[in-house]
C-alpha cells in the first residue's frame, strides 16, 4: 500500500466511520478527563442539536464525540526521527554506522461504534511489517469483559505492552528481543479487586500484518497486581507465561538497544519442538522517582536428537523527574507524561535523568558472542504532552569480543 492510497482510505474512513477509540494506552473521554480538552467546534452545543451531532476536540490528537455518547471517532499517529552516532571498531565485522533514520511514521483511526464496539486500523509507513494495530473489540460482554480479534500487541510483560511513545529510552530493553511483539489473535481480560488485579488472556497465530506465515500458534497469559496504590504512587508486580508450537528451529538476534546498530549478538537455529516462556515484573512510582524490571527465561524443548536449551534476560531501570512530575502508569502499563509547566506557555517542560542495564545469556544457542550486557544513561525533556527531547548514552558490552559506544537522540511528536 502506497502512500497515496492510505490517505484516500484515511479519507473514506472520516467520511463514512461514526466512531472512536483513542491511540495506544490513552483511555477514552470522561469528565474527568476533560481539563485535557480543547474544544475545536462548540456546533453541537446549539439548541435542537441531534443526539448524534458531534462535538470536536483536541485531546492528545483530533477528537469526535456524538452528544449521546454512543459514537466516537479519533485521529492520530507519531513520528519519531533518530540520529545515531557509533564508536564500535574493536568489533571486527560488527561495525556500525552513524547515521539518521525515521524510527517510527504511525497513522491510526479508532472508534467505538454504539459503545460496545471498538476499532483500530494502525499504518506505519517506515516499517517493513506496516499493518501494526488493527482490531475490532467487543467490550461489555457479562462474565467474560471483552473479545478482542485482529492483530495487536500479545500481553507478556511490562516493557513490550507499554507504548513507543511512552517508554523512558529510545529503545526497550535486550529481553524484549524474545517478546512476542504483535500477532493475530483473539484474547481478553478480566479485573478484580477495583482493577488491582488484571487477568489477561490470549491464542495467537504467528504471522505479520494480514497473513498468517506459518503453523505456529501461542498461548499467552499475564497476570498484573497492584498491591499498594495513593495518588500516583504504586507498587505493580506481575508475571507472564507464553506456550509456544514452533513449526521449525527458532533464532535471536540482539541489537545493543539502537535500532541503527548492528546485530552484536545471533543464536543460531535453535532445534525446538516447544517453547515455554515465563516472565516476572515490577514497578514502583513514588512521587519524582520511577523503578522497573524484568526478568525473561525462555526454555527450548527440542524434538528426538537435539538438546534442550535454556536462554534468559533481564533488566532494571531507574528514573527521576528533575521538575516534579510523576510518571502516570494506567491499569498494567506506563502511560503519558504531562509536564507541569509546557514551553510556550512560560514554562520550561519537564526534565527527566534515567538509568538501565540489561542483559541477555544465549550460550546455549552461541552463534557470535554468548551474552550481550548493555548501562545506558538518558536524559528527556517533555516540551509539552505531545513532544519530547531524548537523548541516550550506550555502553555495550559483548562477550567475548569488546566493547561499543553509542550516542542516540530522537525527537517526537505524538498526536
Amino acid at each position: 500500500m502506497n502512500f497515496e492510497k492510505l490517505l484516500i482510505l484515511m479519507a473514506a474512513m472520516m467520511l463514512t466511520s461514526p466512531a472512536v477509540a483513542d491511540d495506544a494506552t490513552d483511555t477514552d473521554t470522561t469528565a474527568a478527563d476533560r481539563g485535557d480538552e480543547e474544544t475545536l467546534s462548540v456546533e453541537t452545543d446549539k439548541p435542537g442539536a441531534d443526539a448524534t451531532d458531534f462535538r470536536v476536540y483536541w485531546k492528545n490528537g483530533l477528537r469526535f464525540d456524538s452528544n449521546d455518547g454512543n459514537f466516537k471517532l479519533a485521529i492520530g499517529g507519531r513520528i519519531q526521527a533518530d540520529w545515531a552516532f557509533f564508536a564500535d571498531d574493536n568489533l571486527t565485522g560488527l561495525q556500525s554506522e552513524s547515521g539518521i533514520e525515521f524510527r517510527r511514521m504511525r497513522f491510526y483511526l479508532g472508534g467505538t461504534i454504539y459503545k460496545n464496539i471498538e476499532y483500530k486500523f494502525q499504518y506505519d509507513l517506515v516499517s517493513s511489517d506496516p499493518v501494526k494495530d488493527t482490531y475490532i473489540k467487543v467490550k461489555d460482554i457479562p462474565g467474560l469483559g471483552y473479545l478482542k480479534f485482529g492483530h495487536f500487541q500479545e500481553q507478556f510483560g511490562l516493557d513490550g505492552p507499554t507504548s513507543s511513545k511512552y517508554i523512558t529510552f529510545l529503545e526497550r530493553a535486550l529481553p524484549e528481543t524474545f517478546g512476542p511483539g504483535r500477532n493475530i489473535g483473539i484474547a481478553t481480560a478480566q479485573s478484580f479487586a477495583e482493577d488491582r488485579v488484571i487477568l489477561d488472556v490470549g491464542l495467537f497465530k504467528e504471522g505479520k500484518g494480514i497473513g498468517i506465515g506459518n503453523r505456529n500458534y501461542a498461548t499467552t497469559t499475564r497476570l498484573s497486581l497492584l498491591p499498594w496504590s495513593d495518588d500516583g504512587d504504586l507498587l505493580h508486580i506481575g508475571g507472564s507465561f507464553r506456550y509456544r508450537n514452533v513449526d521449525g528451529p527458532v533464532d535471536y538476534a540482539f541489537r545493543p538497544e539502537a535500532h541503527l546498530a548492528q546485530k552484536y549478538v545471533t543464536t543460531g537455529d535453535i532445534e525446538t519442538d516447544n517453547q515455554y516462556m515465563a516472565g516476572a515484573e515490577l514497578a514502583f512510582v513514588y512521587d519524582s522517582l520511577h523503578v522497573s524490571g524484568e526478568f525473561v527465561n525462555v526454555s527450548n524443548a527440542a524434538p528426538v536428537g537435539f538438546t534442550d536449551t535454556t536462554l534468559h534476560g533481564w533488566y532494571a531501570q531507574v528514573g527521576y523527574f528533575l521538575t516534579g512530575e510523576k510518571r502516570p502508569f494506567k491499569k498494567t502499563v506506563f502511560s503519558r507524561v504531562k509536564p507541569k509547566d509546557n514551553v510556550g506557555d512560560g514554562g520550561i517542560g519537564a526534565w527527566e535523568v534515567a538509568v538501565r542495564i540489561s542483559q541477555v545469556d544465549v550460550a546455549d544457542g552461541q552463534s557470535t558472542g554468548t551474552g550481550l550486557l548493555d548501562f545506558t544513561a538518558a536524559v528527556n525533556w517533555y516540551l509539552n504532552p505531545n513532544t519530547r527531547l531524548m537523548t541516550n548514552y550506550i555502553l555495550a558490552d559483548v562477550d567475548g569480543l569488546d566493547q561499543a559506544h553509542i550516542v542516540q537522540s530522537r525527537i517526537q511528536v505524538d498526536f
